[in-house]
């Protein structure tokens, strides 16, 4: 009777030991990859590893490797995933906060935008995105994606999927919110954007157009204003009357263009601090205002 407990025993450690091996020996595969600058590859063979006996530094792994491809959305993905699973007791490497903290601050100085996913009803929702790997599920949560058309697909553990297709422009910050078991794609969250642009623009015309009324004020208006100033002293009418013209053109002209670069500057600048947006079904309506 004890050496059928035995040989069960062994029957039942023997898949475990097996899978500690291979997760072992795709995980060495993994490394010597990265070593040799096979990043993608590396992926691959840390994700086999991980499917096999997940930890939490195969997640971290995972994250270096994208981040050594310079795709920091899924280097953050992985590395949150890293932290979590060291709640369980699996401790981060010594390592992977240093790194970490280099590829977050390379993320805050991408042009990648920040996408909130949210959804509605369902349990237990996953999500995946069209611009990662299949296999790259999480839970609704803020992500980073590149500019282009993305599509975000929604599972819930009852079966239930919907899909919203959202386009990325100029690293502007958005937040889909996704309703399972209602109409497809659901409806986007009303958000503040950012700065105006237009604003910024026209701020850097305005300065643009004051940088040339300094450049007239320093050339032609002092040449004219001198040159009238020298008939005054020494009383020469003929060569009064001959500039007089020209000094007032050129004094007009220098105030005109300090003033439009100071009101084109001005609009600017209130409409680059004061423009929000707030996307509608098929649009999106736009509010402007001036504080006092």
């Amino acid at each position: 009777m004890k050496r059928l407990l035995v040989v069960g025993a062994c029957l039942v450690a023997a898949p475990a030991s097996a899978d500690r091996t291979s997760a072992a020996s795709l995980r060495t595969q993994g490394e010597q990859l990265a070593k040799d600058g096979q990043f993608a590859e590396a992926i691959e063979a840390f994700k086999a590893a991980d499917a096999e006996r997940p930890t939490t530094e195969l997640a971290c792994l995972i994250g270096l490797a994208y981040g050594r491809r310079n795709l920091y959305g899924q280097a953050e993905l992985f590395f949150d995933l890293c932290h979590e699973r060291a709640e369980s007791g699996d401790p981060v490497p010594s390592w992977a906060n240093k790194v970490e903290a280099q590829f977050r601050e390379r993320l805050d100085g991408s042009k990648l935008a920040r996408i909130t996913i949210k959804v509605k009803q369902g349990r237990a929702p996953k999500v995946v995105v069209s611009a990662w790997a299949p296999d790259e599920t999480f839970s609704p949560r803020a992500i980073h994606l590149p500019a282009g058309r993305h599509t975000i697909t929604v599972t819930d553990a009852e079966g239930d999927t919907a899909e919203r297709a959202i386009v990325v422009e100029g690293g502007e910050p958005q937040t889909v919110v996704i309703e399972l078991g209602g109409e497809q794609g659901g409806e986007p969250e009303p958000e503040r954007t950012g700065p105006s642009k237009l604003g910024r623009n026209l701020a850097f015309v305005g300065l643009g157009i004051a940088a040339v009324g300094v450049a007239v004020h320093a050339t032609w208006y002092r040449s004219e204003r001198d040159e009238l100033q020298e008939a005054s002293d020494t009383g020469d009418v003929f060569r009064y009357d001959a500039h007089v013209d020209d000094y007032t053109n050129a004094r007009n002209v220098t105030v005109g263009l300090y003033g439009l670069g100071a009101v084109t500057a001005i609009v600017g600048l209130a409409l680059h601090l004061r423009v929000s947006a707030q996307p509608t079904r098929g649009g999106a309506v736009v509010a402007v205002g001036w504080a006092l």
